[in-house]
Protein backbone atom coordinates (compact mmCIF):
# COMPACT_ATOMS: atom_id res chain seq x y z
CA UNK A 1 0.00 0.00 0.00
CA UNK A 2 2.74 2.32 0.80
CA UNK A 3 4.35 1.90 -2.32
CA UNK A 4 1.16 2.45 -4.35
CA UNK A 5 0.82 5.91 -1.84
CA UNK A 6 4.18 6.49 -3.06
CA UNK A 7 3.83 6.20 -7.10
CA UNK A 8 0.62 8.42 -7.26
CA UNK A 9 1.94 10.60 -4.90
CA UNK A 10 4.82 11.12 -7.58
CA UNK A 11 2.26 11.13 -10.77
CA UNK A 12 0.31 13.98 -8.85
CA UNK A 13 3.81 16.28 -8.67
CA UNK A 14 5.12 15.45 -12.01
CA UNK A 15 1.56 16.26 -13.53
CA UNK A 16 1.66 19.49 -11.64
CA UNK A 17 4.85 19.87 -12.54
CA UNK A 18 4.73 18.94 -16.40
CA UNK A 19 1.57 21.41 -16.58
CA UNK A 20 3.04 24.45 -14.85
CA UNK A 21 6.42 24.27 -17.04
CA UNK A 22 4.60 23.63 -20.61
CA UNK A 23 1.28 25.92 -20.05
CA UNK A 24 1.88 28.36 -17.04
CA UNK A 25 5.58 29.46 -17.04
CA UNK A 26 6.29 28.83 -20.82
CA UNK A 27 3.60 31.18 -21.98
CA UNK A 28 3.88 33.39 -19.36
CA UNK A 29 7.04 34.19 -20.49
CA UNK A 30 6.30 34.24 -24.20
CA UNK A 31 3.89 37.16 -23.27
CA UNK A 32 6.09 39.16 -21.47
CA UNK A 33 8.56 39.03 -24.28
CA UNK A 34 10.87 36.27 -22.92
CA UNK A 35 11.10 34.27 -25.54
CA UNK A 36 14.70 32.36 -24.75
CA UNK A 37 13.88 32.63 -21.27
CA UNK A 38 10.44 30.79 -21.84
CA UNK A 39 12.41 27.51 -23.13
CA UNK A 40 15.03 27.56 -21.64
CA UNK A 41 13.29 27.29 -17.92
CA UNK A 42 10.92 24.98 -19.12
CA UNK A 43 13.89 22.59 -19.88
CA UNK A 44 14.99 22.90 -16.99
CA UNK A 45 12.10 22.32 -14.89
CA UNK A 46 11.36 19.48 -17.24
CA UNK A 47 14.64 17.94 -16.54
CA UNK A 48 13.79 18.01 -13.22
CA UNK A 49 10.07 16.52 -13.68
CA UNK A 50 11.52 14.05 -15.88
CA UNK A 51 13.98 13.01 -13.56
CA UNK A 52 11.37 12.35 -10.91
CA UNK A 53 8.76 10.60 -13.73
CA UNK A 54 11.45 7.81 -13.81
CA UNK A 55 10.56 6.76 -10.34
CA UNK A 56 7.55 5.36 -11.07
CA UNK A 57 8.33 2.42 -13.86
CA UNK A 58 10.64 0.17 -11.62
CA UNK A 59 8.10 0.56 -8.54
CA UNK A 60 5.42 -0.51 -11.15
CA UNK A 61 7.25 -3.27 -12.01
CA UNK A 62 7.48 -4.55 -8.76
CA UNK A 63 3.88 -4.04 -8.32
CA UNK A 64 3.03 -5.60 -11.11
CA UNK A 65 4.93 -8.80 -9.98
CA UNK A 66 3.44 -8.87 -6.24
CA UNK A 67 0.03 -7.40 -6.83
CA UNK A 68 -3.37 -9.14 -7.78
CA UNK A 69 -4.58 -8.04 -11.25
CA UNK A 70 -7.58 -5.94 -9.92
CA UNK A 71 -5.38 -3.82 -7.65
CA UNK A 72 -3.25 -3.12 -10.59
CA UNK A 73 -6.47 -1.72 -12.58
CA UNK A 74 -7.24 0.35 -9.89
CA UNK A 75 -3.70 1.92 -9.77
CA UNK A 76 -4.35 2.50 -13.56
CA UNK A 77 -7.77 4.07 -13.25
CA UNK A 78 -6.93 6.34 -10.25
CA UNK A 79 -3.39 7.57 -12.07
CA UNK A 80 -5.66 8.58 -15.52
CA UNK A 81 -8.55 10.21 -12.80
CA UNK A 82 -5.09 12.31 -10.61
CA UNK A 83 -3.55 13.51 -14.48
CA UNK A 84 -7.20 14.40 -15.03
CA UNK A 85 -7.98 16.28 -12.54
CA UNK A 86 -5.03 17.90 -11.54
CA UNK A 87 -4.70 19.19 -15.26
CA UNK A 88 -8.43 20.39 -14.92
CA UNK A 89 -7.79 22.29 -11.88
CA UNK A 90 -4.49 23.92 -12.58
CA UNK A 91 -6.09 25.00 -16.07
CA UNK A 92 -9.39 26.65 -14.81
CA UNK A 93 -6.93 28.45 -12.11
CA UNK A 94 -4.37 29.78 -15.39
CA UNK A 95 -7.26 30.83 -17.51
CA UNK A 96 -8.92 33.04 -14.66
CA UNK A 97 -5.78 33.88 -14.29
CA UNK A 98 -5.35 35.53 -17.35
CA UNK A 99 -8.81 36.51 -17.60
CA UNK A 100 -9.72 34.16 -20.62
CA UNK A 101 -12.64 32.16 -20.30
CA UNK A 102 -12.10 28.49 -20.11
CA UNK A 103 -14.97 26.26 -21.26
CA UNK A 104 -15.85 28.82 -24.42
CA UNK A 105 -12.56 28.96 -25.77
CA UNK A 106 -11.90 25.78 -25.25
CA UNK A 107 -15.25 24.68 -27.09
CA UNK A 108 -14.94 27.76 -29.68
CA UNK A 109 -11.34 25.70 -30.85
CA UNK A 110 -12.73 22.36 -30.91
CA UNK A 111 -15.64 23.89 -33.04
CA UNK A 112 -13.25 25.63 -35.21
CA UNK A 113 -10.29 22.73 -35.67
CA UNK A 114 -12.40 19.31 -35.51
CA UNK A 115 -11.05 18.63 -38.95
CA UNK A 116 -7.50 19.53 -38.08
CA UNK A 117 -6.14 15.68 -38.36
CA UNK A 118 -2.87 17.51 -35.71
CA UNK A 119 -5.87 17.81 -33.36
CA UNK A 120 -6.33 14.06 -32.66
CA UNK A 121 -2.79 13.48 -33.16
CA UNK A 122 -2.22 15.87 -30.05
CA UNK A 123 -5.37 13.92 -28.24
CA UNK A 124 -3.62 10.67 -29.16
CA UNK A 125 -0.22 11.73 -27.97
CA UNK A 126 -1.42 13.38 -24.41
CA UNK A 127 -3.96 10.44 -23.37
CA UNK A 128 -0.76 8.10 -22.96
CA UNK A 129 1.96 11.08 -21.81
CA UNK A 130 2.85 10.65 -18.29
CA UNK A 131 0.54 7.81 -17.91
CA UNK A 132 2.56 5.17 -20.34
CA UNK A 133 3.79 3.51 -17.51
CA UNK A 134 0.97 2.28 -15.91
CA UNK A 135 -0.60 1.42 -18.80
CA UNK A 136 2.33 -0.81 -20.28
CA UNK A 137 2.18 -2.49 -16.77
CA UNK A 138 -1.39 -2.69 -17.11
CA UNK A 139 -1.26 -4.82 -20.07
CA UNK A 140 1.69 -6.54 -18.94
CA UNK A 141 -0.62 -7.69 -15.92
CA UNK A 142 -3.05 -9.23 -18.78
CA UNK A 143 -0.60 -10.81 -20.73
CA UNK A 144 2.35 -11.59 -18.24
CA UNK A 145 3.92 -13.91 -21.23
CA UNK A 146 5.02 -10.87 -23.15
CA UNK A 147 5.85 -8.81 -19.78
CA UNK A 148 9.17 -7.92 -20.50
CA UNK A 149 8.55 -7.51 -24.08
CA UNK A 150 5.40 -5.21 -23.19
CA UNK A 151 7.18 -3.10 -20.62
CA UNK A 152 9.87 -1.44 -22.78
CA UNK A 153 7.52 -0.03 -25.19
CA UNK A 154 6.83 2.45 -22.56
CA UNK A 155 10.08 5.14 -24.34
CA UNK A 156 8.12 4.03 -27.74
CA UNK A 157 5.08 5.39 -26.24
CA UNK A 158 6.55 8.43 -24.55
CA UNK A 159 8.38 9.42 -27.90
CA UNK A 160 4.63 10.29 -29.60
CA UNK A 161 4.13 13.21 -27.89
CA UNK A 162 7.41 13.98 -27.64
CA UNK A 163 7.40 14.38 -31.70
CA UNK A 164 4.23 16.21 -31.47
CA UNK A 165 5.14 18.87 -29.25
CA UNK A 166 8.77 18.86 -31.30
CA UNK A 167 7.64 18.70 -34.76
CA UNK A 168 4.09 20.55 -34.42
CA UNK A 169 3.56 22.23 -31.61
CA UNK A 170 7.21 24.32 -31.22
CA UNK A 171 7.19 25.02 -34.53
CA UNK A 172 3.82 26.60 -34.48
CA UNK A 173 4.19 28.44 -31.60
CA UNK A 174 7.98 29.82 -32.83
CA UNK A 175 6.01 31.24 -36.36
CA UNK A 176 3.98 32.92 -34.44
CA UNK A 177 6.47 34.69 -32.05
CA UNK A 178 8.64 35.37 -34.99
CA UNK A 179 5.87 36.95 -36.77
CA UNK A 180 4.84 38.88 -33.67
CA UNK A 181 1.30 37.89 -33.17
CA UNK A 182 -0.54 36.91 -30.23
CA UNK A 183 -0.15 33.04 -28.81
CA UNK A 184 -3.65 32.91 -27.66
CA UNK A 185 -4.62 30.55 -29.67
CA UNK A 186 -1.46 27.75 -29.18
CA UNK A 187 -2.12 28.06 -26.02
CA UNK A 188 -5.60 26.89 -25.79
CA UNK A 189 -4.43 24.15 -28.09
CA UNK A 190 -1.73 22.89 -25.82
CA UNK A 191 -4.35 23.34 -23.36
CA UNK A 192 -7.63 21.16 -25.17
CA UNK A 193 -5.07 18.08 -26.22
CA UNK A 194 -3.70 17.81 -22.52
CA UNK A 195 -7.36 17.91 -21.14
CA UNK A 196 -9.29 15.88 -23.38
CA UNK A 197 -6.89 13.29 -24.25
CA UNK A 198 -6.52 12.97 -20.43
CA UNK A 199 -10.10 13.00 -19.97
CA UNK A 200 -10.38 10.52 -22.95
CA UNK A 201 -7.53 7.75 -21.36
CA UNK A 202 -9.70 7.89 -17.72
CA UNK A 203 -12.79 6.76 -19.43
CA UNK A 204 -11.03 4.15 -21.42
CA UNK A 205 -9.34 2.99 -17.76
CA UNK A 206 -13.41 3.16 -16.33
CA UNK A 207 -13.81 1.21 -19.17
CA UNK A 208 -11.16 -1.71 -18.61
CA UNK A 209 -12.85 -1.68 -14.60
CA UNK A 210 -16.27 -2.11 -15.62
CA UNK A 211 -15.20 -4.80 -18.07
CA UNK A 212 -13.29 -6.67 -15.92
CA UNK A 213 -15.17 -6.82 -13.19
CA UNK A 214 -18.31 -8.51 -14.76
CA UNK A 215 -15.64 -10.94 -15.97
CA UNK A 216 -15.32 -11.79 -11.94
Amino acid sequence: MNLIILVLFTQLAVVYLDNYSNINLFFNNLKANKTAHAYTSRTRLLLFTRTLFFITPPILGYIVINEPFFKILMLFFLACLITFFVTFLQYVFFFKQIKLAFFSHLAMFAFKNYKNIYLYIGLIAFSIFLISPFLVNFIAAIFPKQALFLVQMNPIITSVSTFYVVLYMDPKISKSVDLDRDVQDELIESVFVRLVGRFLITIVALVCIIYFARLT
